[in-house]
């Protein structure tokens, strides 16, 4: 069965990660089991990974051009605090924060996003809170990526014994 959504996006059921359709279109889950913590610096890729979804959005804002492969990151909140992720590609690629719902990483919870031109995301969190870091190429562009996350405490404490208040 061929779906058509609100914004044109023609989707087969099969598509789908799961039967899951509502009056938007196919909820398209990006779940990993790849964990990030606090510090985390990675060098990775979407060279070879599937193209789950093609668009992003909440209330405000909708990115529906995101064509490439995607690979996902599973990050919880060690702390209540500022978090930032520091994305860098030389290929078009963008970086999604999505606010974990339901026990999934649904494309309709996005919290923010950053490009290869800016490369840059920040969120409030609290402890506990469950995040997807997602990256994914646009119009079908896949290649390297750096990412790491930073996390700013305000609970005053050296949370990684290395002498600097918070996670560095």
């Amino acid at each position: 069965m061929v779906r058509t959504d609100t914004c044109n996006n023609t989707v087969a059921q099969a598509d789908c990660d799961v039967t899951c359709w509502n009056n938007f279109g196919c909820v398209n889950y990006c779940d990993t089991d790849e964990v990030l913590h606090c510090g985390d610096e990675i060098h990775g890729s979407t060279v070879g990974a599937e193209n789950r979804t093609t668009y992003y959005y909440n209330s405000q804002t909708t990115r529906d051009d995101m064509y490439g492969p995607e690979v996902s990151y599973k990050f919880t909140s060690e702390c209540d605090g500022e978090f930032s992720l520091q994305f860098a590609s030389d290929a078009s690629l963008a970086v999604f924060v999505i606010k974990e719902s339901s026990n999934h990483c649904s494309n309709s919870h996005l919290v923010d996003y950053g490009s290869y031109l800016n490369n840059v995301v920040s969120w409030a969190a609290e402890s506990g809170n469950t995040y997807y870091i997602v990256v994914d190429g646009y119009d079908g562009a896949a290649g390297d990526f750096d990412l790491q996350v930073l996390c700013f405490c305000g609970n005053c404490l050296d949370n990684d014994e290395d002498n600097f208040y918070g996670y560095d």
